[in-house]
């Protein structure tokens, strides 16, 4: 088979061996006239350090001998022995011996006539160059030089220094050196075939041996003796003939490696030729099949080449149209089985496919939905009166602008009825842009629609009463007070059921629940139509009343709204439980003039209706703003009176009313702010309790209390010390774990500390359990109980046999009104239900001696008040007697 010259083959067998071929010979050539200038370039510089180690050597070798020869030839030994002749054998001989025991340098002594004075036989004295050298200086009585070469090659320097004395003016002598050059160069160790000449300057113009060698020449190399110097030239040689067997030996041995280069190179490209033309053929041949459409098995290919990523990306065409099919044939599938409805329309909206589940969402037939426009479908629900379709409203203008749009929107079924649906529509492009019209999905949520107005209805409702929370308040209130116009006028009440905690302590949680439940009907009976009424949290409601035009109607109307009712609270059985609610009103525009501002009004107005007794309807007046001022104004102050430790006790005394003996001292809380001057105790206790700061005032006086009761005892042997201590230190157990602290620092510490509970504090407690073994335990670490107040509470005498107490403190406010029969009546039964009960009774209050009186008559021992002594600093208690006598307060 004739080949043609531009195919693949030809190219790989003929062209590609004749570029490889023609390359090496150049590369080869190349090569070698680099290695022929470089060994030149290597050897001429080498030869030119070889001369200069020559130079360097030689001068210094020979200028030293000089100077040394020198130094001799001027000492007075040798003037002496040419002057005298009898006995210089004997010490010149040992001396010239010494001197020539170097095999580079001889020196022999002649006399002013040149004769040897002593035939050392160093130097060869027959030599026509010696006696010529010597002649020259007798004859001119100076020192010369001479370079003798032999033809044998060998090279001897040879000069002659002038002897002579300070008191002559003629030579007495000379000295004969001879230098073996070649001697001196062998040891040096220059290669062998190196050849080193040396020649006078008379010979400088002499040529050099030619032939096979590379020479190097010096002619400023001297030599410098005592009177003159000796100008020498120096020729380095050596044979090329080696070097030019090492590259002819180099250049044959490249010549066959290119050869067998070639050889194996030609091998291969006919290989390499028949296997890639084989390879692309079966390729062609593949590619072809796949064109006509044929099922091609592509094998795969194990040379892992460029020929290899072809017949890959062949394998990767037919796996992505293989792929391309599967994936139409899902997408068909999914199409018409998704369970969200599926609409394709063209670039002008009309339908061109629908899925199954539009058609059984919708109730209509693929054949009547297909070339219709979409619109008939769904619309938006603020669609316009005109009735624009979908695809001419701004859902379709965001599709174009921004290639899709999500929200909600309606669809109509065939009988028009509308279906909330969720809507994703998108734009279809081609691979190149191309618009190719919009598929939009659609989701029915209806069950989601539903859902949200349940879930509405229950954010908005409360469970337990049925009314608006306080979310839906806000919702309805905000609107009226971010109107622009805000032209309205409003009554905002906070209502508070009072004693919800002791319905929940004493009937449980449901009946609690059932009370509020009770209010919320009596406040929706009653207060005026159209009111908004919600439940704000717990026993909280709010009532926003907006006709407030009879204002005066309206104060009567609800203050009559507030008296105590009887609930039917019965769960398990019939009951009746009568309480009452507590209310805080305001008005706007009157009281403030925004939200914020009303609904802290009414706040304010609410506290004061409950801590001014309860059971009523407070307005908010600027008396009230007053008051809540001073109230912040005074718990700051508080804080920063215990941080600062300015809250003291002072110790009132308690006495034996038929003596005055002082028995014990009760501790009350003391506080003077250098602004608000001294405080009252009812006002500044009452704010630490509301603003959970009394545990930091009871610790606060128990500190000092327990500080201040060693200089009270050593004043008063055996008195006793009262704290009260409110409930609130009785959680979490911290009054256990302060005085337990205590007691480990000192276990008689606690000895005659007392501390009092006031009875009403008692009766409102609901972990009793608990507080009785927190009681026992204090007494057990030493302390002794007291009860307060005792006649203004509510406890039962069960309750009060099963607390650990050992004293009972009876309320002024019956001590004051003890001239009263009935009074008098109630101190003899509380004296006498606590001497039952085994307890002290101490009276409080006591200012006149006809309480006094009444006291003793009626069996009270002990007492306390301003008839004795008002409450003192720790520095007029202990400048009290022991007995104090009674005396009418100022």
């Amino acid at each position: 088979m004739t080949r043609s010259t531009n195919s693949l083959q030809y190219q790989i067998e003929k062209k590609l061996i004749s570029i490889v071929g023609w390359s090496l010979s150049l590369m080869a050539l190349a090569v070698l006239i680099i290695a022929i200038v470089s060994l030149y370039i290597y050897r001429v510089n080498k030869l030119e350090h070889v001369q200069e180690l020559v130079i360097t050597k030689v001068g210094t070798e020979v200028s030293g001998t000089i100077r040394d020869t020198t130094a001799l030839a001027e000492s007075s030994l040798l003037w002496t022995a040419l002057t005298d002749s009898s006995g210089r054998e004997a010490y010149l001989e040992p001396l010239l011996k010494k001197i020539n025991q170097s095999t580079i340098h001889k020196i022999e002594l002649l006399d002013y006539r040149g004769r040897p004075v002593i035939h050392s036989h160093s130097v060869d004295m027959n030599n026509p160059k010696v006696q010529q050298l010597i002649t020259q200086s007798v004859q001119t009585s100076q020192s010369r030089y001479a370079i003798e070469t032999t033809e044998s090659g060998q090279s001897t320097l040879l000069t002659t220094l002038v002897v002579n004395a300070p008191f002559v003016d003629t030579p007495l002598g000379f000295l004969l050196i001879s230098f073996d050059l070649n001697k001196l160069i062998e040891t040096m160790g220059l290669p062998q075939d190196v050849t080193v000449d040396l020649s006078t300057q008379e010979k400088l113009s002499s040529s050099p041996k030619q032939g096979l060698w590379i020479q190097q020449t010096k002619a400023d190399f001297l030599v410098s003796g005592r009177s003159q110097s000796l100008a020498l030239q120096i020729s380095v040689r050596q044979s090329a003939l080696y070097s030019l067997f090492v590259i002819t030996s180099c250049f044959v041995l490249m010549l066959l490696a290119g050869g067998v280069l070639l050889h194996k190179l030609r091998k291969w490209s006919l290989a390499f030729a028949r296997t890639t033309t084989a390879r692309l053929n079966a390729l062609l041949e593949q590619a072809r099949d796949i064109v006509a459409g044929k099922e091609v098995t592509i094998a795969k290919d194990s040379q892992q080449d460029e020929i290899s990523l072809l017949f890959l990306s062949l394998q990767q065409i037919l796996s992505a149209q293989q792929l391309l099919n599967k994936q139409l044939s899902t997408f068909s599938r999914i199409f018409d089985n998704a369970a969200e409805a599926i609409m394709v329309t063209d670039m002008n909206g009309h339908i061109l496919d629908v899925n199954p589940a539009l058609l059984k969402m919708t109730g209509h037939t693929k054949s009547h939905l297909l070339g219709q426009q979409s619109g008939m479908l769904y619309r938006d629900i603020h669609q316009s009166p005109a009735g624009e379709t979908i695809s001419q409203s701004l859902i379709s203008q965001t599709v174009d602008r921004v290639g899709e749009w999500r929200g909600e929107t309606y669809f109509k079924d065939v009988q028009g009825r509308l279906i909330p649906v969720m809507l994703s529509a998108s734009r279809l492009r081609s691979e190149n842009g191309q618009n190719l019209g919009n598929v939009a999905l659609f989701s029915d949520i209806s069950p989601l629609k539903k859902a949200e107005i349940q879930l509405r209805e229950l954010s908005y409702n409360d469970q337990l009463t049925g009314l608006p929370n306080y979310r839906a308040f806000v919702d309805h209130i905000t609107p009226l007070f971010t109107h622009p116009d805000k032209d309205f006028s409003c009554a905002l009440i906070f209502i508070d059921l009072d004693n919800l905690k002791m319905i929940n302590d004493k009937y449980g949680h449901e009946e609690g629940d059932l009370a509020i439940t009770k209010l919320s009907e009596h406040l929706t009976a009653c207060l005026p139509a159209g009111t908004f009424l919600c439940r704000r949290s717990g026993d909280e409601f709010i009532a926003l009343i907006q006709d407030t035009q009879h204002i005066p109607n309206l104060v009567r109307n609800l203050r009559q709204l507030v008296h105590t009712f009887t609930l039917d609270a019965g769960i398990s059985e019939p009951r009746l439980i009568h309480t009452s609610f507590s209310a805080g009103a305001a008005t706007y525009p009157g009281d403030a003039q925004e939200l914020n501002g009303l609904l802290t009004a009414a706040d304010m107005a609410l506290r004061v209706a409950k801590e001014t007794g309860r059971s009523q309807l407070v307005w908010y007046s600027k008396n009230i703003q007053a008051r809540a001022q001073r109230l912040n104004t005074i718990h700051e102050k508080l804080m920063h009176a215990l941080k600062h430790g300015l809250i003291v006790p002072y110790y009132q005394p308690c006495v034996e009313l038929a003596t005055g003996r002082i028995i014990g001292f009760e501790a009350l809380a003391r506080w003077t702010d250098a602004e608000l001057g001294a405080m009252s105790p009812e006002e500044f206790i009452a704010i630490a309790e509301q603003t959970n700061l009394i545990n930091a005032v009871t610790v606060t006086i128990l500190n000092k209390v327990m500080a201040d009761k060693p200089f009270i005892n050593a004043r008063f042997k055996d008195a006793t010390i009262a704290v009260n201590i409110s409930p609130h230190f009785f959680v979490k157990q911290e009054i256990t774990t302060f005085f337990a602290n205590h007691l480990e620092r000192d276990v008689d510490c606690l000895d005659g500390i007392v501390l009092e509970l006031t009875e009403s504090e008692l009766s409102q407690s609901p972990q009793s359990i608990q507080l009785h073994m927190q009681l026992q335990m204090l007494i057990g670490m030493g302390l002794k109980l007291a009860i307060d107040d005792f006649g203004k509470g509510y406890s039962s005498l069960s309750r009060l046999g099963s607390l650990p107490f050992h004293k009972l403190k009876i309320d002024r406010d019956f001590v004051r009104d003890i001239e009263d029969q009935a009074n008098q009546k109630i101190v003899k039964s509380i004296i006498a239900l606590g001497t039952s009960l085994g307890l002290e009774i101490i009276a409080e209050g006591v200012e006149t001696e006809l309480q006094r009186e009444e006291l003793i008559s009626n069996g009270c021992r002990l007492a306390q008040g301003y008839l004795f002594s008002k409450a003192l600093p720790l520095v007029d208690i202990l400048k009290l007697e022991h007995i104090i006598a009674s005396h009418q307060p100022d």
